[in-house]
């Protein structure tokens, strides 16, 4: 697995405070997971490996004696080359795992934590990411085309050369990612968080969809975050989201701004 990029320098240290701090916002619109400690069940990678009828098979067998999907505990699987296309993985623990190479074509892992997973060179597109977690996770070179990053943690990620060409980013906390040479071209980036990102070094950030909202400072943040909240949301709702984003600048470290 590759080290954590340079990049991010002494401020690594602030964004795995605050992705912790993320993961229950971020993480969990899928079962109601409690991360804990990462968990490797072998019966549930050996059912990944041996292919989508048979993960389909088992989820189905468990909502039927359980009466809910079951949790894929697969942090730190070796899942490199694997074919996941159509997969459901929805809440999947997939922390620190190796899927290099791995396609996940119409793939569903909203809510997944893939925390410091390395992603690598691979066909990620069309995948649905929604709320998942993938905090310092290596994107490098990766495919995402089209995929669903909405409301996703790629805080201090590496998207560095990778394709997020007619990805939805919306709402995403990409605070401190790299993105030198990552080609946003009809993008989705409404009120995206890129604080702490040097959008100098990205391709086709002119072309891209919709990138009139991006949040790039605290100050900005501030000034915007009521804009998220839904109209007729409860005060626990209310205070719960303002704790949320109150996260989100994990890298953040101007003071003066």
């Amino acid at each position: 697995m590759k080290a954590i990029p340079t990049y991010v320098g002494l401020q690594i240290l602030t964004c795995i405070f605050f992705s912790l701090a993320l993961s229950g916002a971020y993480a969990q619109s899928g079962p109601d997971v409690d991360w804990g400690t990462p968990e490797l069940n072998e019966q549930q990678v050996a059912l990944v490996h041996k292919g989508k009828k048979y993960v389909d098979a088992y989820i189905e067998a468990y909502k039927t004696k359980h009466g809910s999907n079951p949790v894929f505990k697969l942090a730190g699987a070796q899942l490199s080359g694997a074919d996941l296309s159509g997969y459901n993985l929805v809440g999947a623990d997939l922390r620190e795992a190796d899927l290099r190479g791995i396609k996940l074509l119409g793939a569903n892992l909203s809510g997944a934590n893939l925390r410091g997973a390395d992603v690598g060179e691979f066909e990620m597109n069309v995948a649905d990411l929604t709320n998942a977690d993938l905090s310092e996770a290596n994107l490098h070179g990766a495919d995402m085309t089209g995929a669903k990053f909405m409301g996703a943690n790629l805080c201090g990620a590496d998207l560095s050369q990778s394709s997020f060409i007619g990805t939805n980013m919306s709402k995403a906390n990409m605070a401190g990612v790299n993105v030198m040479e990552t080609d946003f071209e009809q993008s989705n980036a409404d009120h995206t968080i890129m604080i702490n990102v040097d959008l100098s070094t990205a391709d086709n950030v002119d072309n891209a969809a919709i990138w009139e909202n991006v949040i790039k400072s605290r100050k900005e943040l501030n000034a915007k975050k009521f804009k998220f909240i839904p109209p007729n949301s409860t005060e626990e709702q209310i205070n719960a989201f303002l704790d949320q984003h109150k996260n989100c600048i994990c890298t953040w470290d101007n003071e003066k701004e």
